[in-house]
């Protein structure tokens, strides 16, 4: 899908189902996002680049939890019935915590490292 085509349907899409938060106002530079690249040793796919640095960069949309409430812990379900939004990480300036690409890599790194430590290592 373009980005054109996510932008038509973030104009019209229903507020009343769906709550959604992106990054709109706060959008990475080109030179932010090549500092992350440069922080990583990475170069991003040119998709993501795009994504990124418009309004939609760092992407959160869910189904209104009084609609579709929350599965419970050890619930079982289709496992369709568990994907209740999307979720695209992001490098914003104030981006919430939640969809921000280099604190969810800090945290990955960490879980990564405790799972070898405590099971590959022992």
């Amino acid at each position: 899908m373009a980005l054109k085509e996510v932008y038509d349907y973030f104009r019209h899409y229903d507020k009343e189902t769906y709550q959604v938060v992106a990054c709109m106002g706060n959008e990475p530079s080109e030179e932010d996002v090549q500092d992350f690249e440069n922080q990583y040793g990475i170069r991003l796919p040119e998709d993501f680049r795009e994504f990124t640095m418009s309004a939609l960069g760092g992407l959160f949309m869910e189904v209104r939890e009084e609609l579709w409430p929350r599965a419970k812990v050890y619930d079982v379900a289709p496992f369709w019935t568990f994907c209740r939004g999307i979720k695209v990480f992001g490098i914003a300036n104030g981006i919430p915590d939640f969809l921000d690409i280099r604190l969810q890599q800090r945290n990955y790194t960490l879980w990564a490292l405790w799972i070898i430590s405590h099971f590959c290592l022992s």
